[in-house]
């Protein structure tokens, strides 16, 4: 199949073949008119010559068809069936507006309260705009997330034909706390939290996951407002597994809110914006690229034949003039410390401050800092992954209600704490990044804008500092780490900029020459369905999972699988509860006999009792935390 000529309908009795086949499926489900608009002509002239437009409606054909089958098995099984729910978009709106309208009543007047009240009035008013494709540019702490979810609403009002919304976030670290507020505002039966967290309030067993009628939104997700990560949404456009594919069809008609859009992985920039251009074109979707630090989407004006992103002017920018916004709601002064700090010129200095926030690139980074921190202050806390969800969430909740009373709190974090993290520091550490990083890290800073409204002007203090020891990941992190020091050096390195954001991501993707390293685009010209899937993988991950005896409901579950098994219920349920080693991370901790594996062959892991601290998570060095 890989020989795109031999699948050309390029001929008369082709393509009646094709009518035909549409007509005597309209003969066995009259019902399908009514699901597919227009269906009709757009299969009778659909140019499959293309053969991107071939993969994107193989790919829709299918998704259709494993889910009307599914459906159809549970029915005769006599299997209860979740019933559908319409996307009531007026009353949702005004259900969000007052939300928004309370929530504005409790913030102090000033120029953030000004900024979110611009943003939702721009949002609202861009919903009738033409064209499928919208860039957010906003200002971290500008109210992206209800503002955006207003224009998606007031859009769906204006158009009968959207069937749902679709929040597309790509850290755990937040879709929680952004389904929550969204929860608040719309009710509990409205939204649909799609990820490896969402299970943790046992909304799934074995027996619903043995029967493929139950919990069939999580698998088609029929809902009015989904909110999912990045990693499942863009395995649901580059999948051939059925169970991924099963919700393409769903995509059709909906408006999707890709939310910290720049955290694209570089190498599939090219493909993901060619699959998010045949569903904009084809299929009704709508598509928002929100975020603070909006990356360089559309081409450059250096050699465009080469160049895989959009055209110039493919993007409608809601915000009318974001360079003004930004600038209105400047809330830090910026430090760029010369030359480089060990973690005991850093400590000292912290350490001086009553609150304050460093952000580092590793964990091990984040363990070395805490230690030298902790010698000179007893309010240092440490945020990582290495310590378990259910761990994290505990200690966020500490820190905001430290920082909110006033409390001496210092914390030492990795990037986890970024993008979109509802925290709010006087004074944020930032170790060296890549400049979007560094954007999002002083989002952290003022974040509600107090100390510049009572002092007149931008009252958050941000350093940026290079350590001495720090660690960087490897690749595409440290090359954007490399750019922004370039930047720097050059004097062309204002985070708060959209335009030197623009300039560091035309560098950063090299005028589209890096976009599409492994040739996806190839294989999908060829229809290689299988090989797409294999090489985008959203998340290159080859950690192994580590189950925490956290609190008695970890331990009960530890006990359980060994015996029970890992059932795909069970096994989501304990995500919660884990803890991702790297490889060279998990032969310490089994060298020191920190994690032994829970069920041989499993690749399931579980630590000791006694070897999970409080205060800095999983211990795998025998000497301390240092990774």
């Amino acid at each position: 199949m890989s020989d795109v000529s031999k699948l050309r309908i390029d001929t008369l009795a082709e393509k009646e073949k094709v009518r035909e086949l549409w007509r005597r499926a309209l003969s066995d489900v009259p019902e399908i008119a009514a699901c597919f608009e227009g269906a009709e002509p757009l299969l009778g002239n659909l140019n499959i010559t293309d053969p991107l437009t071939f993969d994107l409606h193989c790919r829709m054909l299918l998704s259709c068809l494993v889910d009307a089958d599914r459906l159809n098995t549970a029915a005769n099984a006599g299997e209860l069936q979740p019933e559908s729910q319409s996307l009531s978009s007026g009353r949702l709106l005004d259900a969000l507006l007052e939300t928004i309208s309370e929530r504005a009543a409790a913030t102090v007047e000033g120029a953030v309260k000004a900024a979110r009240q611009k943003v939702l009035a721009e949002c609202l008013a861009a919903a009738s705009q033409l064209g499928p494709l919208f860039s957010l540019t906003v200002p971290t702490g500008g109210g992206k997330t209800f503002s955006s979810m207003a224009f998606a609403l007031r859009r769906a009002v204006l158009d009968s034909r959207v069937r749902r919304i679709i929040v597309v976030i790509p850290f755990l670290s937040i879709i929680e706390q952004n389904a929550a507020a969204y929860r608040k505002a719309f009710g509990d039966n409205v939204i649909l939290e799609h990820h490896s967290g969402a299970f943790s309030r046992g909304e799934a067993n074995d027996e619903q996951y043995a029967n493929p009628g139950r919990r069939a939104e999580f698998e088609n997700w029929d809902a009015p407002i989904v909110v999912t990560t990045s990693v499942r949404f863009f395995e649901c456009l580059f999948s051939n597994h059925p169970r991924d594919l099963r919700r393409f069809h769903n995509i059709a008609r909906s408006i999707v809110i890709l939310d910290e859009v720049q955290t694209l992985p570089r190498n599939f920039v090219a493909t993901t914006l060619s699959m998010i251009k045949g569903l904009a074109d084809a299929w009704q979707t709508t598509f928002v690229f929100s975020t603070a630090t909006q990356p360089a989407l559309e081409q450059s004006e250096q050699d465009r034949s080469k160049d895989p992103r959009f055209p110039a002017g493919t993007l409608s920018e809601i915000i009318r003039e974001p360079p003004k916004l930004f600038a209105a709601l400047e809330r830090v002064t910026t430090e760029w410390r010369s030359g480089q700090m060990s973690w005991g010129e850093v400590a000292v200095e912290v350490a001086a401050e009553p609150q304050a926030l460093v952000i580092v690139n590793t964990r091990g980074a984040a363990i070395k800092l805490y230690q030298e921190l902790s010698r000179l202050t007893a309010h240092c806390l440490h945020l990582s992954n290495n310590m378990c969800p259910v761990h994290r969430l505990k200690r966020l909740k500490l820190i905001r209600s430290r920082v909110h009373e006033g409390l001496p709190c210092i914390v030492v974090a990795t990037q986890l704490v970024e993008a979109g993290v509802d925290i709010d520091f006087p004074v944020v550490w930032r170790a060296l990044a890549p400049l979007d990083s560094i954007a999002q890290a002083a989002g952290r800073c003022d974040r509600e804008g107090r100390l510049t409204e009572n002092a007149g002007r931008p009252s958050g203090r941000f350093v940026v500092f290079d350590p001495i020891e720090g660690s960087m990941p490897p690749g595409a992190y440290r090359e954007g780490a490399d750019i922004t020091g370039v930047m720097r050096n050059a004097g062309a390195a204002s985070w708060n900029d959209p335009s030197t954001i623009r300039h560091y991501f035309d560098r950063f993707y090299q005028g589209g020459e890096n976009l599409d390293p492994a040739r996806v685009q190839a294989m999908r010209h060829a229809l290689q369905f299988a090989t797409v899937a294999e090489t985008v993988e959203w998340i290159k991950d080859e950690s192994k999972p580590v189950l925490i005896p956290y609190d008695e409901k970890a331990r009960d579950l530890i006990k359980k699988i060994p015996f029970a098994g890992v059932s795909l219920g069970r096994f989501r349920e304990a995500q919660q509860f884990t803890v991702s080693l790297w490889p060279h991370q998990l032969i310490r901790a089994r060298a020191i006999g920190s994690v032994y594996e829970l069920v041989p062959d499993t690749g399931l892991w579980a630590c000791r009792e006694g070897l999970y601290s409080d205060e800095l998570g999983i211990r795998y060095e025998g000497t301390g935390y240092v990774g």
